[in-house]
């Protein structure tokens, strides 16, 4: 057998289904969005995809669970995994994902962190590992490894969580609140046990 056909290790390979799962979610948005321009109903939308667990279900101003997390995942797949080749391409695929005045800020925060990066000939990845929706809160929590490669190819790495929260309008999504921060997703039940331990030390 030719060895090159099995090249790719572990790592590659998640890497690999990561992205291809981030196309799928692009692909479901894109379904999602053309049913609404087509035929501009208030008709509630169930699509079914393989590969993916669970269905996108939208309404006119909602949208189940599953939509909201997988929404989640793509957008914090491309600003997890931005670089300076491409960051002019992710600024252009979240051009619609974010509300107007969040946008302006997403794009400069990409092309500062991609000049950044090329100043120190680093760059990132990003693998996703959890992803929460609190239905309490209406936000969506990714929670992952960012892993910063240098120049010589040393590897540093990090718990990142990303927090969204996803309104829909007519039948489209935006990002309307949008923080990252180090370690795991402040959600309702992490804040709780957060105030607790504070309050035990005093």
């Amino acid at each position: 057998m030719e060895g090159n056909r099995f090249k790719f290790g572990y790592k590659e390979t998640q890497q690999r289904l990561q992205i291809t799962r981030y196309t799928v979610a692009a692909l479901a948005t894109a379904v999602v969005l053309l049913s609404f321009f087509n035929f501009s109903t208030r008709e509630r939308v169930i699509v079914t995809f393989p590969m993916m667990n669970g269905q996108y279900q939208i309404d006119y101003n909602s949208a189940n669970k599953d939509y909201h997390k997988h929404y989640a995942l793509y957008v914090s797949g491309l600003l997890g995994n931005v670089n300076p080749d491409n960051a002019a391409f992710t600024k252009e695929a979240l051009s619609h994902a974010f509300s107007s005045a969040l946008y302006n800020e997403i794009q400069v925060s990409i092309t500062e962190d991609a000049e950044q990066m090329r100043m120190d000939s680093r760059s990132t990845r990003f693998y996703a590992d959890k992803i929460i929706y609190e239905e309490s809160s209406g936000r969506t929590f990714v929670t992952g490894k960012q892993e910063v490669i240098s120049a010589v190819g040393s590897v540093t790495e990090k718990l990142i969580s990303y927090e969204f929260q996803i309104s829909i309008a007519e039948g489209i999504p935006r990002v309307e609140r949008y923080s990252r921060y180090a370690g795991q997703a402040h959600t309702e039940d992490w804040q709780l046990k957060n105030r607790n331990r504070q309050v035990a030390r005093q």
